[in-house]
């Protein structure tokens, strides 16, 4: 038997290089040590749950290759989102993220802090010490009185009495007293004060340091610089900041608009015309990341940070036959209690859901709980939590509710009937989803880590308005002071809340809608307390013709001015709209004649809403009140009665 053995033999590219009989150059490839670093918060974007912050690293020393650690990083930073990238004459060649512990916290403002806490602990250490000395000399006292007293009695029985003596020592003792008490007094409100302000400065440095632990946060990166005074960017996702939109809408005045003249849709269109209001755009930015940002470009984007740059893998989905009773689980269940609409709104509600939480890789078991459409359903297995197990289990949630709505579509019994081409077919939420804009705030800005909002301008906007007055008699009397605004500026406007202004008053919060560059929308300003409206019902009559009941109301609108100038107002009614052709509504008669605005005449007037838009004189009120009246009919099967669709 041949016994055969074999060698491996590894060598390094030095070991070939020493082969060769080449000399290695040992210094080549040497490397300064790791240069500690802060770098500086240049640029912050902020989005809707997350920031991205960029800092500038100036590389120290000559070119070559050296590593730096850039440390002082949040403890609200995301791990997988750090990267740098080269700002002049450096090449990345690795990132990496790494914890370890520190003896003490490297922020500021918890060294200011804890200094804060030991200087209070010495002071109050101080003041015990001199209790105790206190204490002391008071025990001291005791025991002089105790050997002063039977010594004076004694004295006095043998006639050896020291009279001087003893008022000397009486004086002494007195005397000492007296002090002792005014510094004990003084003494005691000193201690409490020190364990006050003790207290106070300890509740300070518990909330700094109430969600950090004494670690460093630190990215370690391996560079390549080209030359000396290079610098690189540094840039990583953080948690715990977010920004809403927020309006405060000015006008000059809510003037009555125009002049007096013949009631019409021309006159009161003309009246609130060439007007202007003043938009000032603002964002309220929470910011609690954990570090300050100082002097930085700030930008406050809607857009998502999505971790996920590939898009969900498409299943196949398999269909058999079963019985009704099988089958009450999945799509059947849904359609329980729901129309087929209202269950295509759930499942819709929940894809997008089911996006988000891909988009920002959370785990699976969370997703799973909020996109699942089956309460019984399990996650689908997957022992790695993060990378690419993560987006595989994501994407079979996204395609467990896909499954639900195709099967929907499958086994529903309702007509679905092909929309006008002017309608759009997607159903998706309200909101500013789908809307993407960033806004850049002129100039750098400071914004300290804090649990409090702060307010941030945007841009103040100068822009169109159409002014009138709002008239609603079948919702309230009182008539509100409206503009049509037109957004003349190229940005987005967000939906968000916003304060009226009129003349410099405040008269009350309304709502800005989402708002594109160049479209219109409506503003309130607040109650007109110089008009008033009301509604009534003048006339009813009731006549059957065959097998059909048909019922004619006649209503009275009333406006009445009670300032000293004509306004123009805009009225809002309705007539009933009946669904399908069991009952038929008709309008017989309106004076004045119905608004004739071209987008009112293309939407409202569709939905068998009514306008008037109209110019009231000013005194009208009572007997002069200026009315609109109109009648209709509403004819349907003499057997039946009328009821509210729900």
């Amino acid at each position: 038997m041949t016994l055969r053995t074999g060698i491996v033999l590894v060598l390094s590219a030095s070991s070939l290089l020493a082969c060769a009989g080449l000399a290695v150059p040992r210094t080549a490839f040497a490397q300064p040590a790791a240069a500690v670093l802060t770098g500086a918060i240049d640029a912050v974007t902020v989005y809707r749950g997350q920031a991205l912050v960029t800092r500038t690293i100036d590389v120290p020393g000559a070119a070559g290759l050296r590593e730096l650690v850039v440390t002082g990083l949040p403890e609200a930073i995301i791990p997988s989102s750090l990267y740098a990238e080269s700002a002049d004459g450096v090449e990345v060649r690795s990132v990496s993220y790494r914890i370890r512990p520190v003896g003490e916290d490297a922020r500021d403002s918890v060294r200011a802090a804890e200094k804060a806490v030991r200087d209070a602990r010495d002071a109050l250490e101080g003041a015990k010490s001199r209790q105790s000395f206190l204490d002391w000399q008071r025990t001291y006292l005791d025991k002089l009185e105790g050997f002063v007293a039977p010594t004076a009695q004694t004295d006095l029985k043998n006639g050896v009495l020291n009279a001087d003596t003893l008022t000397k020592l009486t004086e002494l003792v007195t005397t000492r007293r007296k002090t002792q008490s005014d510094e004990g007094q003084k003494l005691s409100l000193e201690t409490r004060t020190l364990n006050e302000t003790l207290q106070l400065k300890e509740r300070e440095l518990s909330v700094l340091t109430a969600s950090t632990s004494r670690t460093a946060r630190e990215a370690v990166v391996f560079v390549n610089a080209t030359k000396a005074g290079a610098r690189l960017r540094l840039s990583y996702l953080v948690s715990g900041a977010n920004w809403s939109p927020s309006y405060n809408l000015r006008i000059a005045g809510a003037a009555q608009g125009g002049a007096a003249g013949a009631p019409g849709a021309g006159a009161a269109a003309a009246a609130g015309a060439g007007r202007g209001a003043v938009l000032e755009y603002q964002a309220s930015v929470q910011q609690m990341s954990g570090e300050d940002w100082g002097g930085v470009q700030l930008t406050l984007s809607t857009a998502t940070p999505a971790l996920v740059a590939t898009g969900p893998s498409l299943q196949p989905l398999a269909i058999a036959l079963a019985s009704p009773q099988q089958a009450q689980a999945g799509a059947l269940a849904l359609l329980k209690g729901r129309s087929y609409e209202d269950a295509k709104k759930v499942l819709a509600d929940l894809q997008r859901d089911a996006e988000q939480s891909r988009n920002l890789k959370n785990t699976p078991e969370q997703t799973w709980a909020q996109s699942a459409a089956q309460p019984s359903a399990t996650p689908p297995p997957g022992e790695d939590r993060v990378g690419g197990a993560v987006v595989l289990s994501l994407d079979s949630g996204l395609n467990a509710i896909a499954d639900q709505s195709q099967l929907l579509d499958l086994v529903s019994s309702t007509k679905v009937e092909r929309k006008s081409s002017h309608a759009s077919p997607l159903t998706v939420r309200q909101g500013d989803e789908g809307v993407s804009v960033s806004y850049k705030v002129a100039g750098r800005t400071s914004m300290p880590s804090r649990a409090d909002q702060q307010l941030i301008q945007i841009a103040t906007l100068d822009l169109p308005a159409k002014l009138t007055k709002a008239a609603t008699p079948t919702l309230t009397q009182y008539i509100y002071n409206e503009a049509q605004l037109t957004n003349s500026s190229d940005m987005v406007l967000l939906a968000g809340p916003a304060s009226s202004y009129v003349a410099g008053e405040f008269v009350g919060s309304a709502a800005v809608p989402t708002v594109a560059a160049g479209e219109t929308f409506r503003a309130g300003f607040g109650i007109d307390t110089s008009l008033r409206s009301a509604k009534e019902l003048i006339e009813r009559t009731e006549s059957t013709q065959g097998g059909n009941r048909t019922v004619e109301f006649t209503y009275k609108l009333t406006i009445e001015n009670f300032g000293k100038a004509a306004a123009s107002v805009r009225i809002l009614d309705r007539l009933p709209s009946p669904k399908g052709t069991e009952i038929t509504v008709k309008l017989l008669s309106q004076s004045p004649e119905l608004s004739d605005d071209k987008d009112y005449l293309e939407t409202g007037r569709k939905k068998n809403l009514l306008r008037w838009d109209i110019m009231v004189p000013p005194g009208a009120t009572g007997t002069k009140a200026f009315a609109v009246e109109y009648k209709f009919s509403v004819v349907f099967d003499k057997q039946m009665t009328l009821t509210e669709e729900k």
